[in-house]
């Protein structure tokens, strides 16, 4: 209704200098007066094209890389804009409407600043450009993004605003493109040290129940980085025309569990996100059989056998927003049978600290990864996890200074 008002508030100023010009050169009757007359018509034609001018119509494509991308890169975002009709602009105003999720910084090389930080919310959500289109039909220009956070960030809207040479007139419209850009996880760095109840096996690390396999092949999985040359199945290679590997019958069972809980948006939570996605690719790598449960706003079971881009994407789309109850998750059998667990938690609570008790019942080795800023820690928290090494479950402090390593070294 506004733009309508607008609009009509221009037509009534032009209609208003039109009858002006007229009449001064009908009373006037002169050389001058008629001069000015017609001198003018070109601009008030002009004006009352662009009046007209279907800016709306306008073809606008976003285009972002097709190559992954991790939390904390950059990227560059290019602008297409396509029109039929080359009305000449002296200039022409873009501004891009960034999505909300967008509005945190993620700075990846510098994680106790952000942990400390908690996710600040300091990045503007419009980005302003200045082209000048003259005759031209088609336009490009681009801008860069940096700091990246995780998510799936959906762009709609562009703003498209163009004037006439003298500022007189101006229109403007907005566009919707529909455009999504995927950021997958940080990676981290790990250092991984076994325990008595690991075997290294070469440059693949393999557990004590994988250290003696049976000869019964169940079924064939796509080929690791670490597999055995002799353990390649060609028959199914050959009829796939992917390399694929025998999986035998020990291989069904999982070693360990990894959990990860999210109640809220956090730094902590994102660092969990990359621990555990770092910590899962890396065992699956190395062929372990290990199981990923994921308590948020909503569940997801991962295992080994699940495509690297399955757990890529999953990662990618974890959101938060529930406390966690071990009587919700539909495989907690298979939890409760892992030989050893990590769980990952920004906070700590009562009814946590309870159903944390109820799986260490269940399971022998568990170690709970606390990931949170040590000003942040409340007293109570602290005392939540006292209780928990009371009964023998491992807690390690991630905090701003254990962060200041570039390494992140894991016990298992």
């Amino acid at each position: 209704m506004r733009q309508w008002l607008k609009l009509l508030t221009k037509w009534v100023q032009l209609a208003v200098l039109f009858a002006a010009l007229f009449s001064y050169a009908m009373f006037q009757g002169g050389f001058v007066s008629w001069f000015l007359f017609y001198a003018s018509l070109p601009f008030l034609l002009y004006y009352l094209i662009l009046l007209l001018y279907p800016i709306g119509k306008w073809q606008v494509k976003r285009i972002v890389p097709l190559e992954a991308i991790a939390a904390g890169q950059s990227v560059t975002i290019q602008l297409v804009l396509e029109r039929r009709l080359p009305l000449p602009f002296p200039y022409l105003i873009v501004k891009e409407h960034l999505p909300s999720s967008l509005a945190v910084r993620f700075p990846k090389d510098n994680w106790p600043a952000l942990l400390v930080d908690d996710l600040s919310k300091n990045r503007k959500l419009t980005v302003k450009q200045i082209v000048y289109p003259i005759f031209r039909k088609r336009l490009m220009f681009s801008y860069q993004l940096s700091q990246l956070p995780r998510g799936i960030h959906q762009f709609n809207d562009l703003e498209l605003i163009v004037h006439d040479p003298f500022g007189f007139v101006s229109k403007e419209t907005i566009v919707s493109t529909a455009t999504e850009l995927i950021v997958r996880p940080a990676s981290l760095a790990l250092v991984t040290n076994w325990t008595n109840r690991i075997q290294q096996l070469g440059d693949q690390a393999s557990s004590s129940i994988q250290a003696v396999r049976s000869n019964v092949v169940t079924g064939a999985r796509e080929y690791l980085p670490g597999d055995r040359v002799s353990s390649i199945n060609w028959k199914a290679t050959a009829r796939t025309e992917t390399l694929m590997t025998k999986e035998f019958d020990q291989e069904q069972n999982a070693e360990g569990a990894i959990v990860l809980i999210g109640a809220k948006e956090s730094a902590g939570f994102e660092w969990n996100i990359s621990a555990s996605s770092s910590l899962l690719q890396y065992l699956a790598r190395r062929n372990h059989q290990i199981d990923f449960f994921y308590i948020g706003s909503e569940q997801h079971y991962l295992s080994v056998k699940d495509k690297p881009e399955t757990i890529v994407d999953v990662f990618t789309k974890l959101t938060t927003g529930r406390t966690m109850d071990w009587r919700t998750i539909r495989q907690k059998q298979l939890l409760f049978k892992a030989s050893f667990i990590h769980l990952f938690t920004d906070h700590l609570s009562d009814g946590q600290v309870e159903q944390f008790k109820l799986l260490k019942r269940h399971v022998k080795h568990m170690t709970v990864y606390w990931t949170k800023a040590q000003a942040a820690q409340a007293k109570q928290e602290k005392l939540l996890a006292e209780q928990l090494r009371y009964i023998g479950v491992i807690v390690i402090e991630i905090t701003e200074s254990v962060l200041a390593n570039d390494r992140w070294v894991v016990n298992i």
